[in-house]
């Protein structure tokens, strides 16, 4: 039943995402505010420009241009980007182990797999506040989907924040998080594409959780006009990978891969998607008081979504 209303809110929530993520018309001084509301990442921002140089439209242009326009302006700042950010899915695992542990329990099918955490897994805080330093491309086109920010980033990102998310457990930490990160999201009529590549440093003031290193990739595909098919895997599919070494030894702490495939519903305008993944990590993340009793620990991932 909870698989069931997870699969039900996370077409709700992307819903909502094409109704109210938007932004708003620049106003003086280019200042322009943009938000979004999806299951697992939505988000408030504002754009800032640092120069008199407009963003660059791209429109259309295809993913390798985007890559290399991306790359070749990406060392001098043109732009800042202040965002508060929140994890509904991951807070909603919290809320039930915390207020009604009866059903979190319920959801335990034993050997560490429970539903609940498969599901809401993904995020390890509940909230974050980020500042973007870097430059910005517009896909403005007449095909764009009304209401989507459709830009891409490549730049500098400092966030923040003073919680934890441990196994649906929220725990006291002043973390701080500084990438380099390219970040590309089209959201077309017909299509979609985003992307995210980073690589971070991730600082804690909780003795008990490692400091890391880290390395992320993200891509994520949706043709309407292409079937799904197992091959090729970049069609119709979301990719992620995410490796982490502490900052001590530079030894492996945790990998988070995640697969998935959607099922475009042309004429209804949405897509099912169903992704699938582990996250691993070892004994060495956490020390003292979180400590797993010298054990390694794997989740299993499970996010039934409705892509509108």
């Amino acid at each position: 039943m909870f698989f069931m209303a997870a699969f039900a809110a996370g077409g709700l929530m992307t819903g909502f995402a094409v109704a109210a993520s938007d932004a708003a018309p620049a106003g003086a001084g280019g200042v322009e505010v943009v938000y979004e509301l999806a299951p697992y990442y939505s988000s408030i921002g504002v754009y800032v420009p640092l120069s008199e140089k407009p963003i660059r439209r791209l429109g259309s242009a295809g993913e390798l241009q985007i890559y290399r326009t991306l790359l070749l302006d990406a060392f001098v700042p043109r732009f800042m980007l202040l965002e508060a950010s929140a994890y509904p899915m991951p807070l909603a695992g919290v809320y039930l182990k915390k207020n009604h542990r009866g059903i979190y329990d319920s959801a335990d099918f034993g050997n560490g797999f429970n539903l609940i955490e498969s599901v809401t897994a993904g995020f390890e805080e509940p909230y974050a506040l980020s500042a973007f330093f870097g430059n910005v491309v517009d896909y403005a086109a007449p095909e764009a989907t009304r209401g989507e920010i459709n830009k891409g980033h490549v730049g500098y990102l400092f966030s923040a924040g003073n919680y934890h998310i441990k196994a649906s457990e929220l725990i006291h930490d002043d973390w701080f998080e500084f990438e380099y990160k390219l970040k590309s999201d089209r959201h077309y009529r017909d299509h979609r594409l985003s992307m995210s590549y980073r690589i971070g440093v991730k600082l804690h003031a909780n003795q008990d959780i490692t400091d890391v290193i880290y390395l992320g990739l993200r891509r994520n595909h949706l043709d309407y006009n292409a079937p799904t098919r197992l091959l090729p895997l970049l069609e119709n599919s979301n990719i992620a990978y995410r490796i982490s070494a502490d900052t001590a030894h530079f030894t492996l702490v945790d990998q988070e891969l995640t697969v998935g495939k959607k099922w475009p519903l042309r004429r209804y305008g949405a897509a099912l998607a169903l992704d699938v993944g582990l996250i691993w990590y070892s004994a060495r993340k956490y020390s003292g008081a979180l400590a797993d009793a010298g054990r390694d620990h794997l989740t299993l991932i499970l996010r039934p979504t409705l892509e509108f």
